[in-house]
């Protein structure tokens, strides 16, 4: 297949998982790939019309869904990707000004163009399927976030003690406060003397000597970050944002061989000890840790099964996945012509 990859400016980092390592790894595979950042003006039609298949992450631009039109009628497959929930976000960010108003609507509406005018929406969980088919897109797959395997080839760095992290980006506030989390860390800090707490993104602000808060890292120092972990948490609470969320998370601790504790919510809710972790209530995660802290040897049992399970999760191992949607779409589009 040629297969041509829309990478929008000021794409999110998640494109690593939707763009980025598909492509490099369909093109190990033998396809060819056309690497493509529209300009400010437009979307460059001439190298993409001899393509079998446009994917585009995310953008949902008038002049983008334009020049799409024109590459559908010259017979290429358009298939559009997103992995995020414009509106639930809206709902739970709203000091944030560009989710404002009329703002995320035309975002919203536009999302929905795209999603009825591609042949095949992909994207990263049930909630964000049934959003795209009930807003009339025509078919639309699952496809998973895959992991790097080099997450899983990380030397764990020694050091004293045990580390609980969080890989946590801001909108978890609405997480931390409505699960308690401040007040349970800071109390674990005070009972267990060998624990530090460890969170990227988020700044949960303990007031305590062994709470340590970092801004988010590039996405080549992930998996290191991760392994310096004892425990990985993914608390989330039930709403529509968290239920469309992927479980990438969990993969990026388990293929470290990081122990997981992490809610029931969405695409974590199948998800257990043989991935490599729990699932925790709501009112019940003081417990879960100090369980978790205190166990040793479950921590280990954990970690062995998760690195195992993890180690499946790889990009390379799943490529497939993108190839079967993609060749099937190119089907779809040859048997109903342009």
């Amino acid at each position: 297949m040629r297969l041509a990859f829309v990478y929008p400016a000021g794409a999110h980092a998640n494109a690593q998982y939707r763009l980025h390592m598909p492509l490099n790894a369909l093109r190990a595979r033998g396809h060819e790939v056309v690497w493509c950042e529209p300009s400010a003006k437009a979307l460059p039609i001439g190298p993409l019309e001899s393509c079998d298949l446009v994917h585009v992450y995310r953008s949902a631009e008038t002049r983008l869904l334009r020049a799409v039109e024109r590459l559908k009628s010259a017979g290429v497959t358009f298939t559009w990707d997103n992995d995020d929930d414009v509106a639930a976000l809206a709902g739970r960010m709203g000091s944030d000004p560009r989710l404002h108003g009329l703002v995320w609507q035309r975002e919203l509406a536009s999302q929905l163009r795209a999603a009825k005018l591609a042949t095949l929406v992909t994207t990263t969980s049930a909630s964000l399927a049934d959003r795209f088919y009930g807003a009339g897109a025509r078919r639309v797959e699952i496809v998973e976030n895959y992991v790097p395997p080099e997450f899983g080839r990380q030397t764990r760095a020694v050091h004293t003690g045990l580390v609980l992290g969080w890989m946590a980006a801001l909108e978890h506030e609405a997480d931390a406060h409505a699960l308690g989390l401040r007040s349970i860390l800071l109390k674990l800090l005070e009972d267990h003397a060998d624990l530090r707490v460890v969170t990227v993104g988020l700044d949960l602000r303990l007031d305590h000597e062994r709470y340590q808060w970092s801004q988010p890292v590039q996405f080549a120092q992930l998996g290191r970050t991760i392994s310096a972990f004892d425990i990985g948490i993914a608390p989330l609470i039930d709403d529509a944002f968290n239920r469309a969320r992927s479980n990438v998370k969990i993969k990026e601790y388990a293929i470290a061989g990081v122990p997981w504790l992490a809610s029931p919510v969405g695409e974590y809710a199948s998800l257990g000890p043989k991935q490599g972790g729990r699932l925790v209530e709501n009112d019940d995660w003081e417990r879960a840790l100090k369980r978790l802290i205190s166990r040793r040897h479950e921590r280990f049992a954990l970690a062995i099964r998760g690195k195992l399970w993890g180690r499946r999760q790889t990009i390379e191992l799943n490529a497939g996945r993108w190839e079967r949607v993609f060749e099937h779409a190119i089907a779809q589009t040859a048997r109903q012509g342009p």
